[in-house]
């Protein structure tokens, strides 16, 4: 192979181009109508949504996506009448605008001050579904708030047996974690009441749930011909429904504050806390600083189960770092690696987000506080909570740091503040020893991601020294799985905490998507999207995406030929069955699941094909490149490009790397 930066883009280079989507490839004669155009239900669905500020600014979408298609064509059709398509983003397929609306509603909300902005996906029905039923299981997976607005063939095709036609959508939905409300409304009696004055009051009952801890995707099923009728109704007003625990209900209220009591007195005395967190955490007003503030007070080592730029403060004392994508078992390693005398889970599903295990991860005879606005969590896999406290987790946190404190006897603090000394030199020492080795490989052919990782951070961290960017308008989307630990370290290494590293939490491959919702939600930011080539195989629709919108994602792809996490699943596999680590690692060399052979795909001449139709130039600015001194070069034309790139690099696994006739090795 060629040792030499492959430009996949003409001679002549693209003018620069804004860091902003290109406004330019909608319809410039799209004019919005706030007030409606033709009077249909669907309207009035459309300037209810506007209008609420969780939804819309009142003329247009935080966010919109979807794929249009015939059956939900009067929700379209009042869409692009009243808002003149502000706030829509086209997804090629559902399953990419699923991944978007995520990281839209990720980054949208990344402030630490609740839920300010939900996206909205318009589907069409069966179709619609079945191609987002991978991007649900994501949306749902990080109990993430989006409303799906769905078009449905409607009752003749209920009668007939439409392709189009769901008959039990709560059945269908309902299996892949999502709640839903159907218009028009299925009575008691096994009639369809079609009455038009119970479709906002249907409506106002999908947004209440959408809105509404736990949070998760929630759907709002019109039928075509109802959406297309005339009922020339005045739009809704829907209220916010309050956080969980922060209500008038003196039930919840007396419950909130005996949890909290009995969890409070459970801390008091403890000396090796261990706190984990989940993703609500990042969503839930006050939250971090409330888990930074109590982290403190009790000296408890901190985990993160994944998205780490939305839980905690990177360079706290107590901060053990997020848990390595892909391995379900990484909750237990380092529960039991500190030998925790009680364990606070705030927020769930735990102990995994990705492949739950079915083990509790905490001790026998250890205690467990779990924090969470979702009762299921109280037993959930298997992990029986000392104590249950069901609210919001911000809400929760408050309230139990100032319980601790009052519990806490002073000689008890002097022990949590030098456990934190400890935890915070161990930390360190670790992260070196890690980066030292690293350095071992950074001439490695292939390609080690430690060097990509190394040049990337430090371009970074070059660019804010000199005034180029701010770390705080960076964000970083990780999908890069088994090569994601060097990334991580060298952001934390270089102290390049204020960036907004979000790591998914797999294995939804393609899921990539994401990182557009996140140059979505943050127009004028830096979005780096780092994937493998296992990822991309899925679904290329984020490249199309990218191009047509012009969202200016510069997409780091790590292609080193291979599935390695299946190699890790089989290592691990041999590790169950009783085998030696050599066996084990043998077992991991699957050469059969190695792609970097005779036919590889240079996708970065791939998105050079897409070109603006009038002068013929290319969107897409992207390199493809093998030899580790091109790594540092290459980085910085992807940084400096303005519009979408994508960076290819032949690389090796971290685990297993392919080696002249042998097929892999190790390192």
């Amino acid at each position: 192979m060629t040792s030499r930066v492959v430009p996949s883009k003409p001679a002549t280079p693209p003018a620069p181009r804004p860091t902003t989507r290109n406004t330019d490839v909608k319809p410039a004669q799209l004019e919005a109508s706030p007030g409606g155009k033709r009077g249909t239900a669907a309207e009035a669905v459309i300037r209810t949504l506007v209008q609420h500020p969780l939804f819309g600014d009142g003329t247009g979408f935080h966010f919109l996506s979807g794929n249009t298609g015939s059956n939900e064509g009067p929700i379209w059709q009042a869409i692009q009448d009243i808002t003149g398509l502000k706030g829509v983003v086209h997804g090629p397929n559902e399953f990419i605008a699923a991944c978007m609306a995520s990281g839209f509603e990720a980054m949208a909300n990344a402030a630490g001050e609740g839920v300010r902005k939900i996206p909205i996906l318009a589907l069409h029905a069966q179709i619609g579904v079945k191609y987002a039923a991978a991007g649900f299981d994501f949306l749902t997976r990080q109990r993430q708030p989006c409303l799906l607005l769905v078009g449905d063939a409607g009752r003749l095709a209920r009668q007939y047996g439409g392709h189009n036609s769901v008959p039990d959508y709560p059945g269908l939905l309902g299996a892949l974690g999502i709640k839903s409300v159907h218009f028009p409304v299925d009575d008691e009696d096994g009639a369809w009441s079609r009455d038009p004055g119970r479709l906002l009051p249907a409506l106002k009952a999908a947004m209440a749930a959408v809105m509404s801890e736990p949070y998760a995707p929630v759907a709002f099923i019109l039928d075509e011909d109802m959406a297309n009728s005339r009922p020339r109704l005045t739009p809704a007003v829907v209220a916010s429904p309050p956080l969980r625990g922060s209500g008038d209900d003196d039930e919840a209220g007396s419950r909130l504050e005996d949890g909290i009591a009995r969890a409070a007195t459970l801390l008091a005395d403890k000396e090796r806390p261990m706190l984990v967190l989940n993703q609500e955490v990042g969503r839930s007003p006050g939250a971090r600083a409330a888990a930074e503030e109590l982290a403190t007070v009790i000296g408890a080592r901190v985990v993160g189960c994944y998205a780490p730029g939305t839980l905690f403060d990177r360079g706290h004392e107590s901060w053990c770092g997020n848990l390595s994508f892909g391995d379900a078992n990484d909750v237990e390693k380092q529960i039991a690696g500190c030998k925790p005398d009680v364990v606070v889970v705030v927020g769930g599903p735990f102990p995994n987000n990705v492949w739950p295990n079915g083990r509790a991860g905490v001790p026998e005879g250890v205690p467990a506080i779990v924090i969470s606005p979702d009762p299921s969590d109280e037993t959930r896999v298997n992990l029986k909570a000392s104590v249950f406290v069901w609210a919001n987790v911000g809400i929760a946190l408050t309230d139990l740091v100032e319980q601790v404190k009052q519990r806490r006897a002073p000689a008890r603090q002097t022990v949590a503040s030098a456990r934190l000394k400890q935890i915070a030199q161990e930390n360190r020492a670790s992260l070196e020893a890690r980066v030292a080795g690293y350095v071992n490989h950074m001439d490695d052919i292939p390609i080690h991601p430690s060097r990509i990782a190394r040049e990337l951070a430090t371009a970074l961290k070059t660019r804010a020294e000199d005034g180029r960017l701010r770390l705080e308008d960076v964000a970083i989307f990780d999908e890069a799985l088994t090569s994601s630990a060097p990334f991580l370290d060298y952001v934390e290494h270089l102290g390049l905490g204020a960036i907004f590293y979000y790591g998914t939490p797999g294995p939804t491959l393609g899921a990539f998507g994401a990182s557009l919702g996140f140059q979505a939600a943050n127009p004028g930011g830096l979005v780096i999207s780092l994937l493998g080539d296992g990822g991309a195989d899925f679904n290329d629709g984020a490249f199309i995406a990218a191009a047509r919108e012009n969202l200016p994602v510069k997409h780091l792809l790590i292609d080193n030929g291979g599935y390695e996490l299946v190699s890790l699943n089989f290592a691990r596999d041999a590790r169950l069955r009783g085998e030696s680590q050599e066996q084990q690692f043998e077992a991991g060399c699957v050469v059969p699941l190695h792609s970097q052979g005779l036919i590889h795909q240079n996708r970065a001449l791939q998105v050079g094909g897409f070109v603006r139709r009038a002068a013929g130039e290319p969107v897409f600015g992207s390199a493809y490149i093998e030899q580790p001194e091109q790594v540092g070069p290459a980085i910085n034309a992807m940084l400096d490009s303005t519009g979408p790139f994508l960076l290819q690099v032949i690389a090796q696994g971290t685990h297993f790397q392919p080696k002249p006739g042998r097929g892999r090795g190790p390192l």
